[in-house]
């Protein structure tokens, strides 16, 4: 089973930061990787709208194993942020809470930084 996790809205003023994972088989994976399917910052919008009929056609056909989305709303952030807990350290205890949740044998998360070995919770 092959987990993505990835975030949204990641130091938004007013909406919340959302972090979400799904957990699918490798042939679903592979079906996606042949769409095109990649991080959506490196995709145009109109080819992200595309492929999200993909992903969710995918959803629908061969179904996935587990899902989760969890937003952390402004007023959340704000008191973590009081408590000198950094954006970093919020979602990647998110991400940490997400694999505790649908699990995977191989993980894909988003990375929070250019120097992957600085990711750790």
């Amino acid at each position: 089973m092959v987990t993505g996790i990835d975030e949204a809205g990641r130091g938004a003023l007013i909406g919340p930061m959302v972090i979400a994972g799904v957990t699918m088989d490798s042939e679903v994976e592979k079906e996606l990787k042949r769409s095109g399917v990649k991080d959506s910052k490196l995709v145009r919008p109109k080819r992200r709208e595309y492929l999200a009929t993909k992903i969710n056609e995918a959803i629908k056909s061969k179904g996935v194993s587990g899902s989760v989305v969890i937003p952390i709303p402004p007023c959340k952030i704000d008191k973590y942020r009081k408590e000198n807990v950094n954006l970093n350290v919020i979602e990647t205890r998110t991400m940490a809470e997400i694999i505790d949740i649908i699990g995977g044998d191989k993980i894909y998360v988003d990375a929070l930084t250019s120097k992957p070995d600085k990711f750790k919770v």
